[in-house]
């Protein structure tokens, strides 16, 4: 079966549309084909091209959306390049892990489907910076009928599907640092930041728990 979807992508603003400026970016008024060549990019206030599902592969595609958005294109390993003004975060490590950006804070979030999920993210960024929050801390928070052992063992299970969402986002896990000596999680305040705003934004949001058991913060 073919499908071809045609997307028209308007400029509000005065001035070209803003594509990440490299050599060979197509300027104001010019064509140009990229990907497999099946789609081609016309320029001007609307930028209007064509995927065909039957002759342009998913990655073309997702490549030619990228570069109408000026977003990146995914290195050969298949992750977005992250340009180091876009940095937020980067795990203190002395191994490579990849940086957070904000667009990939907001895309964990979004990407959360339960409403443990989104306790332990509020609760680790209710209270950023060191010293860090207590894992038996966020356990009993998110799993309020347990307490100890099984409240540990719940948060794990939570933490497991959390960590499989960031690596979604080509991350080796959640954005915040895990000390497994004092058994702490601490989120960088600017980090923290961002992940308040996007799960103010979540669908689940109202049924968070501190809407009507706030914790005492501190413990």
């Amino acid at each position: 079966m073919q499908l071809s979807v045609e997307l028209i992508i308007r400029r509000l603003a005065q001035g070209p549309l803003g594509l990440a400026h490299s050599p060979g970016t197509p300027r104001h008024g010019s064509t140009h084909r990229i990907a497999s060549g099946h789609s081609a990019l016309s320029w001007g206030w609307a930028l209007r091209f064509t995927i065909d599902t039957e002759t342009d592969s998913y990655e073309d595609a997702i490549r030619t959306v990228r570069a109408a958005y000026g977003k990146p294109q995914p290195d050969p390993g298949g992750r977005p390049v992250v340009l180091p003004e876009d940095v937020v975060w980067k795990p203190p490590s002395r191994y490579d892990h990849p940086a957070w950006t904000e667009e990939m804070l907001r895309s964990w979030v979004k990407s959360l489907h339960t409403v443990e999920e989104l306790d332990v993210v509020w609760r680790v960024c209710a209270e950023p910076g060191p010293p860090g929050v207590r894992g038996q801390v966020i356990a009993e928070y998110v799993s309020p009928e347990l307490t100890g052992k099984p409240a540990l063992t719940a948060l794990g299970l939570v933490s497991r599907r959390l960590n499989t969402a960031a690596r979604e986002l080509w991350t080796r896990g959640m954005p915040f640092v895990i000390d497994e000596v004092k058994r702490t999680r601490t989120v960088d305040r600017s980090v923290a930041a961002l992940l308040l705003d996007a799960l103010a934004e979540h669908p689940l949001w109202p049924r968070l728990r501190h809407h009507n058991n706030p914790p005492a913060l501190g413990s």
